[in-house]
């Protein structure tokens, strides 16, 4: 049973070359044969059987059979060429018959099981040396050799065939364990996205907020603080945004800075509109930014600003805080690299970070549809 693309393609195209190769020997045999066959109606009815079994077989070559009744005609071919073809051609071995059952045999070992194959080989053999018999014991004498080698024919057909057809196995089978390894690695870099989406998530509310508990920089009875880990967990716990919904991004930022104890100046488009995970995306970098700000800058306030620009949407988050060297951050801090870059990143946007000792910050997000 042929499973594969690559068996597939091969089993179509030894058919489609053995159907239009009978079918063109025949018509030629046809031309050259009919002034000198001893009876040329019976070539014609042949040859015109041959080429309706072929047509047939092209159009439908699933069907079975069209390739059952070629070899009776080919038998039958083998069996009345005293009829069909020259005394002196079918004596030397040039009986288009022959040929044609040759072809036959070879062909008929792509669509077949071997044993199959090799019993058409065996009977077509014997009905050249009983079309031969006819004329006596030197036709048949000279009948046996080629009806051999239309066996040997008919072997060489099968182990080619064989060959070729295990070279498409192992093509499927590379092909589908190629398939199968992009797969794995596509489910992979989904768990991994996820994973990372889930630490930046905790690293963005809980850990930060309890972080700032710790190192003194929030009092535990400071008001902002039960709102804020109640606002953290919800954040935690909240159901992923609907792919087909849309929000008005100023709503999803102001959202967002509400959190933050800076005071937070928005400019945003009128009616900017975004897809949910876009939005949600944007929130959490915005968050990230101003919680920076506010651990890092020194500075009392921060500006988001969000406009759209063709199919480009911007946000930046601006302070005018002590600034810092961006190089200079440690790689194990996640804040930029992991809850900013990498998640715009995986959401196939752009972010990047713009500080000067002294000058203050600008984080740039950048998303384009286009």
């Amino acid at each position: 049973m042929l499973d594969g693309e690559f068996q597939r393609r091969l089993s179509r195209l030894g058919h489609r070359y053995a159907v239009l190769g009978k079918a063109a020997f025949v018509l030629v045999a046809a031309g050259f044969g009919l002034p000198v066959a001893p009876v040329p109606g019976a070539l014609l009815a042949g040859v015109a059987g041959i080429v309706l079994l072929n047509a047939i077989l092209l159009r439908w070559p699933r069907a079975r059979w069209p390739s059952a009744v070629e070899v009776l005609v080919a038998a039958l071919a083998c069996l009345t060429q005293q009829w069909t073809v020259p005394v002196e051609a079918l004596t030397n071995g040039h009986s288009w018959a022959l040929v044609f059952a040759s072809f036959v045999a070879v062909a008929f070992q792509w669509t077949s099981r071997p044993v199959a194959g090799m019993a058409v080989a065996v009977v077509l053999s014997a009905a050249h040396v009983i079309g031969a018999a006819v004329l006596g014991p030197a036709a048949v004498t000279s009948a046996l050799p080629l009806a051999v080698w239309i066996c040997v024919e008919a072997a060489l057909s099968r182990l080619l065939w064989s060959l070729v057809n295990r070279s498409a196995a192992q093509a499927d089978h590379a092909a589908a364990r190629a398939e199968q390894e992009r797969t794995e690695s596509v489910v992979a870099q989904a768990v991994r996205a996820d994973e990372r989406q889930e630490a930046a998530l905790l690293h963005d509310t809980a850990a930060t907020t309890l972080l700032m508990v710790a190192l003194n920089q929030v009092g535990r009875d400071d008001e902002w603080l039960r709102p804020q880990l109640r606002a953290d967990l919800d954040a935690i716990g909240e159901q992923p945004p609907d792919a087909d919904g849309v929000v008005e991004l100023g709503d999803v930022l102001c959202q967002a800075g509400s959190a933050s104890r800076l005071h937070v100046e928005f400019h945003v488009d009128p009616g900017l509109a975004v897809s949910a995970a876009l939005g949600v995306t944007f929130a959490h970098c915005v968050r990230e930014a101003l919680t920076n700000v506010s651990r890092h800058s020194g500075a009392p306030s921060a500006t988001v600003l969000a406009h759209r620009r063709g199919t480009a949407v911007t946000v930046e988050v601006i302070d005018h805080g002590r600034g810092f060297d961006p190089a200079a951050v440690p790689a194990s801090r996640r804040g930029i690299t992991s809850s900013i870059i990498g998640r715009m990143r995986d959401a196939d946007g752009q972010a990047s970070v713009t500080s000067h000792p002294g000058h203050g910050s600008v984080v740039r997000l950048v998303h384009d549809r286009g």
